[in-house]
């Protein structure tokens, strides 16, 4: 089943509008939607894309934080009372959650990060669902390849312990042993994937056609993932990758969108298989081909460590 009609997170800059301009040029897609926060941006973003794309009529804004619950419940009436269908999902909003990530989000017994990252996508997904905005088509959620850790560059492993559902509550509050600003971002990324997991056996492609997978998009340059970040790091992270660029060890933005638009499109799950997380298939670098990445860490294929994820995500929407 072709892909028609796809809402993208983040969407008003870096890699989700990238990923919105090549989803408008291909055949068969009839709208876009562009998920964000902020109205000015998104109508700047709406304008830019029609003028790159030269399509008018492609591209409407749904207006939705998902760090805030009561945002992303508003933006899924939204949708539900124009009668919106969607086909494909890209969960692209997060990143680091600006210079207080560990701190509680407002309303919500998680820190920011996991809010902007998973919670807020887990509630879009369980309402779309629920409101039968979504019936069958692909959910791509972003990864990242620090779910599994990357050696060449010391970014260790994340450790579990026991991948009980406590610990990935305390993943999710802030509260495991050694979580800090330093690993977050891994331990949310790996959270996520796992919860990605056990959503596609919950709603199996042989029987709902649906899939449901995890895409890193890569060590990629010009993304505005460092932007909330505090002015001196922004600065060292950017330089970082700047000389990581020279050397061709990330890629262009065009090269990291163009993995969730593989994934998206990929019909009938062929190459990328509905709960699968893929990244660079070298362990040791964030670009290049991408792979399954549970030929690296076989976590990513533990059913109870899915089944445990989800739930932990699932109790904080209730």
């Amino acid at each position: 089943m072709p892909i028609t009609n796809v809402l993208v997170t983040g969407a008003n800059a870096g890699l989700g509008k990238e990923c919105c301009r090549q989803l408008a040029l291909l055949e068969g897609i009839e709208k876009v939607y562009l998920g964000c926060r902020n109205e000015e941006k998104a109508k700047a973003a709406k304008s830019s894309l029609e003028e790159s794309t030269g399509k008018m009529g492609v591209f409407d804004i749904v207006l939705m934080d998902v760090a805030k619950l009561d945002s992303v419940r508003a933006a899924i009436q939204g949708l539900k009372k124009d009668s919106v269908m969607l086909d494909g999902i890209v969960l692209n909003a997060g990143g680091s959650s600006g210079v207080h990530p560990m701190e509680k989000a407002v309303g919500i017994c998680v820190t920011n990060i996991f809010a902007l990252n998973v919670l807020g996508h887990a509630l879009f997904i369980d309402l779309a669902i629920k409101e039968k905005i979504f019936t069958a088509g692909t959910v791509v959620f972003s990864g990242s390849e620090g779910a599994r850790g990357i050696p060449s560059l010391a970014d260790p492993r994340p450790v579990l312990q026991n991948g009980a559902v406590e610990e990935f509550s305390s993943i999710a509050d802030g509260s495991m042993d050694g979580l800090d600003i330093t690993n977050v971002y891994n331990y949310v990324k790996l959270a996520a994937a796992l919860w990605i997991g056990s959503l596609a056996r919950k709603y199996p492609f042989s029987k709902c056609k649906m899939r449901f997978l995890t895409m890193s998009p890569g060590g990629t340059k010009s993304t505005n993932i460092f932007d909330p970040m505090a002015l001196p790091t922004r600065w060292v992270f950017k330089a970082m990758f700047q000389v990581m660029w020279l050397f061709g060890k990330v890629h262009d933005l065009e090269t990291g969108a163009k993995r969730y638009v593989d994934a998206l499109t990929d019909e009938g799950g062929t190459n990328y298989k509905s709960g699968r997380f893929y990244a660079s298939a070298d362990e040791n670098s964030i670009t290049g081909p991408t792979s399954d990445q549970s030929a690296i860490w076989d976590v990513f294929d533990n059913e109870v460590y899915q089944d445990n994820a989800y739930t932990a995500i699932e109790k904080l929407l209730k």
